[in-house]
């Protein structure tokens, strides 16, 4: 399984991937400078936020004592959560400013679902196979209740009247998820208009507008970084990553990563390695 429900005190962020993930981040204790998509925001205890594909984070320093409480799990688990209400995100532009202050209560509640959630991650092991499935649907909905809860303590927090919902924005977040749940499969811009429902044309310009970057631009971005973390954190072959990338051969899926990041998929594992060996020295 890939979720990830741990406190946190001393690494955050600096070693993992949550570029495809979804999920919250809690300050339990001191505080730190972290840039929210590209704005520096100073966060402290009871400050919170979502974790999206809509959400980049980067942690620029963090105090002594500082310890968080952490819940990702890959975003397929929250997709259909997050399409059944992508127009209520929009409408509150989440990913704009996402930090907000939860009570005593909420931290409360929060920290209970992790419990359960990790409870009964320790469990899995002990199962049979039947019921090891049973407890993977309950992580997943134990998980998805605790988004709920911290969008809905969003939603307590801002005036809904004050946002106009803008249809671009909806269409934008969907195909930012969208390519988060199909980026092994489909890498053409045709697949995610026609899921939109718009013409190819109209759907480029909506997100060039948006984001400053085309829809193919995005797409390759997505892919690359999926590409990257198999490299990085998988024992596979390249042959492996290959097929579960779904490119039709090796010399394809060769070409598509040098044109991207100019180097070789081993080049890139082989330099990665180096590097983790030196920052562990």
């Amino acid at each position: 399984m890939e979720n990830t429900t741990k406190r946190i005190n001393k690494t955050f962020f600096a070693d993992d991937h949550y570029m495809n993930h979804s999920g919250f981040f809690l300050c339990l204790k001191g505080s730190a400078l972290i840039s929210i998509n590209h704005q520096n925001v100073a966060i402290k205890s009871q400050m919170l936020f979502p974790l999206s594909p809509l959400i980049t984070i980067d942690v620029l320093s963090k105090s002594e004592d500082f310890e968080a409480l952490l819940m990702t799990d890959k975003v397929e688990v929250f997709y259909g959560l997050i399409h059944s209400i992508i127009g209520c995100l929009a409408a509150l532009r989440l990913r704009d400013n996402p930090v907000m202050t939860a009570n005593k209560k909420d931290i409360t509640l929060l920290t209970q679902l992790c419990k359960r959630i990790n409870k009964k991650k320790s469990l899995n092991e002990k199962l049979s196979k039947p019921e090891q499935e049973i407890n993977i649907h309950l992580i997943h909905s134990l998980e998805q209740q605790a988004l709920l809860e911290v969008i809905s303590l969003y939603f307590r927090g801002k005036r809904t009247e004050d946002f106009s919902i803008d249809n671009r924005d909806t269409v934008l977040y969907n195909f930012v998820f969208s390519m988060h749940m199909h980026c092994k499969t489909q890498r053409s811009v045709q697949f995610y208009a026609d899921e939109a429902k718009l013409s190819v044309g109209y759907f480029s310009n909506i997100i060039r507008t948006k984001t400053n970057k085309s829809p193919s631009a995005w797409i390759a971005l997505i892919t690359i970084s999926e590409i990257k973390v198999l490299l990085e954190r998988s024992n596979k072959s390249i042959k492996e990553i290959a097929q579960e990338m779904n490119f039709p051969e090796q010399f394809t899926f060769r070409k598509y990563f040098k044109l991207y990041t100019g180097l070789a998929p081993t080049e890139y594992r082989k330099l990665y390695k180096q590097h983790s060996a030196q920052k562990n020295s």
